[in-house]
């Protein structure tokens, strides 16, 4: 994980064409980036920048290097962009289980829920018997009466 950390700091530290620019952007000091950036450099035997002290430069083996490192930062950003997208909106296969006496009041509760999220759909196991939620993949349970001591999390309904 560290080696990842230390390309998003080169990566960005190109970005911003310095230490000190990227120190600002990414919250550190240009001390601790110039010394990830040197880790980096120590680690993979090359070395990835041409330093002044007004100028840096990439080598040729730091412009190829950086094509990845940057992939890596835009694919970070697209994962992220990604969970910000589904908690705003809600996709995918919610699997709810209810007994069969309270199924007839899941479809107009959740139909509302289900127009409003097109992406969103419904597979509804209605059994009254118990059921191993981990193995039936439940994301959702519905149950009457006292439940018996477990780590489920519960709410009262």
């Amino acid at each position: 994980m560290d080696d990842l950390r230390r390309m998003a700091i080169f990566a960005t530290v190109v970005q911003h064409g310095s230490m000190s620019g990227a120190a600002r952007a990414l919250g550190m000091s240009p001390s601790a980036v110039s010394q990830q950036v040197r880790q980096l450099e120590t680690d993979g035997g090359v070395t990835l920048l041409h330093r002044s002290t007004r100028q840096l430069a990439l080598t040729e083996a730091g412009e190829r290097f950086h094509e990845h490192c940057a992939a890596l930062l835009r694919a970070a950003a697209q994962a992220r962009a990604e969970l910000q997208h589904t908690r705003e909106a809600p996709v995918g296969l919610l699997r709810l289980s209810a007994p069969v006496g309270f199924a007839r009041h899941i479809a107009p509760a959740l139909g509302p829920l289900l127009a409003q999220h097109p992406a969103l759909r419904l597979h509804l196991l209605v059994d009254d018997a118990p059921i191993d939620l981990i193995q039936a993949r439940i994301d959702l349970a519905i149950r009457f009466g006292p439940l018996p001591d477990s780590s489920w999390v519960a709410r009262r309904l």
